[in-house]
């Protein structure tokens, strides 16, 4: 019997103790919540469909000639549609992540700066930013590897390893 006592013990001390977690936890996920909506969605969904539809429409044109401007509206808002619903559902796992990572102050921190003009202007060029790192970095990769690689196996040639990449 005394065994069970303990593990009951044990199982109602770490519920007590698990409570202000969880309380921190579901505060820190609200406010996960509310930075995911002020910093992807728009921006993102956005993003997607400037990069991709271009691509796209002349395609359908090309397959249906006969389509009215108004028809092409229609096609375009649908691809908004889905690429917003399922953008939404890639997102969705998105607050848990950075409740796990931050507290809820910090969060709150991080939705304030997203508010502020200086972050507002990071969203928007943000993914110039990004776009022109591949470019640089697509452009200088294979050159880095080589260097990477070349140091790695003059290192490892130092202890009598041969690398062979």
């Amino acid at each position: 019997m005394k065994p069970i006592g303990s593990v009951f013990a044990a199982a109602v001390l770490a519920a007590v103790l698990w409570q202000p977690a969880a309380a921190q936890d579901a505060e820190a996920l609200a406010v996960a919540r509310e930075l995911v909506a002020e910093t992807t969605m728009d921006g993102m969904v956005g993003d997607i469909v400037a990069r991709t539809w271009p691509a796209m429409e002349p395609e359908i044109r090309r397959q249906l000639p006969d389509a009215s401007a108004e028809a092409m509206k229609g096609f375009r808002a649908d691809y908004v549609r889905i690429v917003t619903e399922r953008t939404g559902e890639l997102m969705a796992e998105t607050p848990a992540v950075y409740a796990r990572h931050y507290t809820a102050e910090e969060l709150r921190q991080l939705v304030a700066f997203y508010r502020s003009p200086v972050g507002r202007k990071s969203l928007a060029v943000m993914p110039a930013i990004v776009g022109d790192m591949v470019k640089i970095a697509t452009a200088r990769m294979p050159m880095v590897t080589a260097e990477i690689n070349e140091a790695f196996r003059t290192k490892m040639r130092k202890k009598g390893v041969e690398i062979p990449i």
